[in-house]
């Protein structure tokens, strides 16, 4: 996989219009509703122009919310604000403890 080639898929997608939150759709009582906007289906049609992003939203959209305990997490939260780790700014503790929580879904880096 060339870098160009992912770096032109994501300068294409980074240039389109924002996503909307909700779509609105006429109901059969004639009335308009607001739907939330189906990003998953989204990417299902835009696979083909967009094919290692798409990729990347699935797996990414389609992970649960949490998949440890919450024992576990709290556990791993509280070590990591005792000292020296305290000294990081909260951007960086929050990116810490996610990669953590969430580094048995990510293949290793080469």
């Amino acid at each position: 996989m060339s870098r160009i080639l992912v770096q032109e898929e994501v300068e294409q997608y980074l240039a389109l219009p924002p996503m909307p939150l909700y779509v609105s759709t006429l109901g059969e009582d004639g009335l308009v509703h607001l739907l939330p906007f189906n990003v998953l289906h989204w990417w299902q049609q835009h696979e083909a122009h967009f094919p290692r992003l798409a990729s990347l939203a699935r797996h990414h959209l389609s992970l649960l919310g949490s998949s440890m305990p919450s024992k576990h997490a709290f556990s791993l939260a509280e070590w990591m604000f005792t000292t020296p780790q305290t000294a990081l700014k909260d951007f960086n503790m929050e990116a810490l403890l996610f990669l953590n929580i969430n580094s048995n879904h990510y293949p290793s880096l080469p």
